[in-house]
């Protein structure tokens, strides 16, 4: 294994930068991409465009050639449009192309290309060098300029000449930050479902949410409020049915919202209506109201009853007991003081159908918890239209009370009191207090049909996508090249919910093998547990799934951390990029989101959100290939300025 900050080696391999990581189990070495060669000849000389055999050129946005200093440029006014130019040389002889790039925005691209191969593509603005190597009239050199449909509208040029080069070329492959990467992608086009921590994936079962009920103490309206008429007082006519707000006056809300708790207003410019608004709260953002009609003029006459226990009457019925009577107009300012006591749904009543336990209140609002009898199963029977729960426990306290007990043996529920349901749930996350997080079961599955569906590798990941159209295009020459090595995608479950129905799910997320091994034991290794599901391969000849088009992936999180990576910074080994980039390994499911490994900007293992990256946005790609036993280097010892040279024949 290469480890730490080792500086030999480096790999030139199919006109590429590798880093060498590891020898596989069958004899092969594991490399991961780092980049094109960099280096420049000693010197070149410019050729005149009787040097050039022109292919083929746009015909709307064409290049044009400039004699007097034997540049070909295209300039691009339209969002877009892509300007195409295909040429070889007259001459054999050695190459060098130089560029520069005028764009306004990082989404315009200048592409260039070498027999098909792409050697270069650049954005914003740029200028340097291509060493194109030995050339001869067969080969085909194309670059294209595209405008994106992003940013404003403005002139951008590519410039570039194919200058014969002179001396020796230095074959650096010192790479780092982007340079060292394929471009950036989402690990997976969604995060919703546990399937997409997969490199490919199945049934996509995605998270639901039991949010308890939650009742209005005031009307919140938005601020985005004309200037409205407020009083500090109001009438009230019979003979009309409306209010008239007195000492009336108009006033916008951002100037003034300070100062307005306490007034009335009919949140209009009218100074008389049928509904009166007591401002009883106010911020910059919102106005918090108490609505009077019929004739209530008094606010404090609106009353909350709550109770801090509550008895059961043995007949159905639960009584408030030790009740507070607390008015509407205080319960901006007194709010927090009311968790865990008791309500009635209609907050005036003593007596109610069940027990109505506040788990959370805001400014406006409270939020109860219906869950009381509700019954939860370890596992579920079916009949061909319902399921029944089995091995039941019933709630006789509140969600947040039950959670610890339910999480360890009681993951099933029909989310009612009779345990019978033709959709059951299965909680796969018992962390909060006011929220059940589940999967929806049907037609008779139980989790571990879900999780084999949702682990069936029948569609590709974006990341997948992504390095199978990138080896597509630069790396098929060289398959013979490698070997077909197992590329683990570990999607083995240690702990949480989804790991079974028998586990103590704590109240903490579902992670998988790699989070153990790399954040919990940090004992990292090269075995992958279920070959036949996650162990991805070309052939199953090796023991893998078979699932791949090419040979070809990502590096685990455990190979990062046998290279010298930890849950920790950490600069100083040769993985370290500068960047964030995504390892294959998957870390977990939590409430609503799955997430994967990557190395960080900072050199850790780092855990991310598969579809954004999360606090990174889309990941690094590095892509890994392992060359066939008995690859041989031509020259080269391994260093940045001399990598070892594959042989090509």
């Amino acid at each position: 294994y290469y480890r730490g900050n080792i500086d030999n080696n480096n790999v030139l391999f199919a006109g590429l930068c590798w880093k060498m990581v590891r020898t596989t189990s069958t004899g092969g070495v594991k490399l991961i991409y780092n980049g094109t060669p960099k280096g420049d000849y000693d010197s070149s000389i410019p050729i005149s465009q009787d040097k050039y055999i022109n292919i083929s050129n746009d015909t709307t946005y064409p290049y044009t050639y400039d004699t007097s200093t034997n540049k070909w440029t295209s300039t691009n006014k339209t969002h877009s449009k892509t300007g195409t130019i295909s040429f070889s040389v007259a001459e054999s002889g050695t190459y060098v192309l130089a560029y520069s790039i005028s764009s306004e925005a990082n989404y315009d691209k200048a592409y260039f290309y070498k027999d098909g191969t792409q050697i270069g593509v650049y954005s914003g603005t740029a200028s340097g060098t291509i060493t194109l190597g030995e050339l001869t009239s067969s080969n085909i050199i194309q670059v294209k300029y595209t405008k994106d449909s992003s940013g404003s509208s403005g002139t951008d040029t590519v410039t570039f000449s194919i200058d014969k080069a002179t001396g020796n070329l230095v074959k650096s492959c010192n790479n780092t930050g982007t340079d060292s990467q394929i471009g950036t992608s989402a690990f997976n086009s969604n995060y919703t479902s546990p399937a997409d921590v997969g490199y490919m994936y199945g049934t996509r079962y995605t998270y639901n949410q039991h949010g308890f009920p939650s009742i209005n103490i005031y009307d919140r309206f938005s601020s985005n409020s004309t200037n409205y008429y407020y009083g500090d007082s109001i009438t009230y006519s019979s003979s009309t049915g409306k209010y008239t707000l007195q000492n009336a006056e108009q006033k916008s809300w951002s100037d003034n919202y300070s100062t307005l708790t306490g007034y009335y207003t009919c949140r209009s410019t009218s100074t008389t209506c049928s509904t009166i608004y007591y401002i009883a709260g106010a911020d910059s953002s919102y106005q918090y109201t108490l609505s009077l009609s019929g004739g209530v003029t008094d606010p404090d006459t609106q009353t909350i009853t709550l109770g801090k226990s509550i008895t059961d009457n043995g007949n159905n019925t639960y009584s408030l007991t030790d009740t507070v009577t607390v008015k509407k107009v205080d319960w901006y300012t007194n709010y927090s003081s009311y968790t865990n006591y008791y309500i009635c749904k209609d907050l005036t009543s003593t007596t109610c159908d069940s027990k109505y336990l506040i788990s959370s209140t805001n400014n406006y609002q409270i939020r109860y918890d219906d869950t009381f009898k509700y019954m939860y199963g370890n596992d579920v029977t079916w009949d061909g239209t319902k399921y029944t729960l089995t091995d039941t426990y019933i709630s006789t306290s509140s969600w947040n009370s039950d959670r610890t007990t339910l999480a360890k043996k009681y993951h099933y529920t029909c989310l009612n009191t009779t345990g019978e349901c033709t959709d059951v749930y299965y909680i796969h996350y018992f962390g909060f207090d006011n929220t059940i997080y589940y999967l929806k079961l049907s037609s008779g599955k139980n989790i571990e049909d879900a999780k084999n569906e949702m682990f069936t590798n029948t569609t590709d990941s974006k990341m997948k996508q992504t390095i199978d159209s990138w080896y597509s295009q630069n790396m098929t020459a060289y398959t013979s090249k490698l070997e077909d090595t197992i590329f683990c995608n570990d999607r083995t479950l240690y702990s949480g919910s989804l790991a079974g129905k028998d586990v103590d799910a704590g109240t903490g997320y579902s992670y998988f093998s790699a989070n153990n091994r790399i954040i919990t034991k940090r004992s990292p290794s090269v075995e992958c547990s279920n070959e036949s599901r996650d162990g991805f391969t070309v052939s199953t000849s090796s023991g893998g799934n078979g699932k791949l088009t090419y040979p070809v992936g990502l590096l685990t999180a455990d190979e990062v951390m046998l290279a010298g990576g930890r849950n920790a910074n950490n600069s100083n080994y040769y993985l370290y990029t500068g960047q964030y980039y995504w390892a294959l390994s998957p870390s977990g499911f939590s409430n609503f989101d799955a997430s994967g490994f990557s190395v960080s900007s900072n050199g850790s293992l780092y855990v991310n959100n598969v579809y954004t990256g999360y606090y990174v946005g889309s990941g690094g790609v590095r892509p890994s290939v392992s060359l066939a036993p008995g690859t041989r280097t031509s020259e080269g010892d391994g260093t940045v300025n001399s990598p070892y040279v594959i042989e090509e024949d």
